[in-house]
């Protein structure tokens, strides 16, 4: 069955010069390879860019090529989480783990989809099951811990509501109308008669043309109710109110981050992505630690990929400061004297807003893996990093 997509629409075009290829018939195995990859490396920008569509259609057409990469799943997974598709996300999170069990990540989709269709006791169990499978990851305890969290709220609220249910509210009764009567005499008709002749009606008897009179003398239609004090007070002011598209003038919305015509300071988001960039570039490149007087230290010597980005939302009124990068840095481990004792590489995907200074880096050795050893045990790439973290943070929320 050939791939279908819209080749007019901007995704189409933008991407037409591989996604045309998907349905070539003649496609060899490495052209195949090729291809996929190069779909799954536009479909992660597409979504680090936050354009879940495009990374959707991308991924999609890297699937219909190869249908047993767990990875692309995942991936699919977390785009369809990103748009609100929860079945769709657990579908495609179960289908990577079904490929490949062992994959503590695709556990992970699994947790956030379930957490997407609030079926949170489902989504602590599926955390639990990626933990097990990553014993020692941080954010995978820190996931377990929220969706415990998350499942003991929805019990409460769950049961705050079956207790709200059962208990019948109390009914306010509203006073009756105020009707005044009007008696009828033969002089209040004769009156009517020779006032209506003359085309005066003061005095004259109303209530059977329609009319009545309220209680303080005016008069009014038949159907006229009056509202007593202690039911306008239930109803409160329903007169209509003129909106007015002023700049902000609360104080504690401008501390927020409102911007100057953001009244109700409802949805807003500021991009911060190059002065995080230029931040965390000049930190990392920067560090040089020594475990001890004497001994062996540690510096970042270059920075081979650096993606994510970085965002301040305002959302009903509330300030978030939200960022994600994954980062890939080389580094030295030097002796005293300044002698390279070893060469490596660290990788940290998750230097993100939820990682609360407990990211997870992995380290790879090309040279020296002894001397590198020996020098973690002592001090820790992994604790410069998280002292990198809590510094951005800080730096982060003080600039914005």
């Amino acid at each position: 069955m050939a791939f279908e997509y819209n080749k007019s629409s901007p995704f189409g075009r933008a991407h037409g010069d591989i996604l045309s290829r998907v349905n070539d018939k003649d496609l060899q195995p490495d052209d195949s390879t090729r291809i996929v990859a190069e779909l799954k490396s536009r479909g992660n920008a597409a979504f680090k860019a936050k354009r879940p569509e495009e990374a959707h259609l991308l991924y999609s057409a890297a699937l219909h090529l190869d249908q047993q990469n767990f990875a692309l799943f995942g991936n699919r997974s977390a785009v369809n989480e990103m748009m609100g598709k929860g079945d769709e996300a657990l579908k495609d999170a179960q289908s990577a783990t079904t490929i490949k069990p062992e994959w503590a990540k695709g556990f992970f989709r699994q947790g956030k989809a379930f957490a997407c269709l609030k079926r949170y006791r489902e989504s602590t169990t599926a955390y639990e099951q990626a933990l097990s499978l990553e014993p020692d990851s941080k954010m995978l305890k820190k996931s377990v811990s929220k969706a415990k969290a998350a499942e003991l709220k929805a019990k409460e609220v769950a049961a705050a509501k079956a207790n709200s249910d059962a208990e019948k509210k109390t009914k306010v009764v509203m006073a009756p109308p105020t009707v005044t009567s009007v008696t009828s005499s033969s002089s209040s008709t004769t009156s009517s008669s020779s006032s209506s002749s003359s085309g005066n009606n003061d005095g004259a008897d109303l209530s059977m043309k329609g009319y009545k009179k309220t209680k303080d003398g005016k008069t009014t239609s038949f159907f006229h109710m009056d509202i007593d004090d202690t039911a306008k007070a239930l109803i409160g002011s329903i007169a209509p109110k003129k909106m007015v598209n002023a700049p902000v003038d609360d104080p504690e919305l401008i501390s927020q981050g409102a911007s100057a015509w953001n009244k109700g300071g409802t949805y807003e988001e500021r991009n911060c992505n190059d002065w995080a960039e230029s931040y965390l570039r000049a930190q990392l490149t920067a560090v040089q630690a020594r475990s001890g007087v004497g001994s062996n230290a540690v510096t970042f010597t270059k920075i081979n990929s650096f993606e994510g980005d970085c965002n301040v939302v305002l959302r009903q009124g509330k300030k978030r400061y939200v960022f994600d990068y994954e980062m890939t840095v080389g580094f030295d481990v030097l002796d005293g004297e300044g002698t390279v004792l070893g060469k490596g590489e660290w990788i940290c995907n998750d230097f993100n807003s939820e990682a609360e200074g407990d990211c997870d880096v992995l380290i790879t050795a090309s040279s020296g893996k002894d001397q590198i050893k020996g020098w973690l045990k002592k001090k820790g790439i992994e604790e410069i990093i998280n002292a990198v973290w809590t510094d951005f943070v800080t730096e982060y929320r003080k600039v914005h």
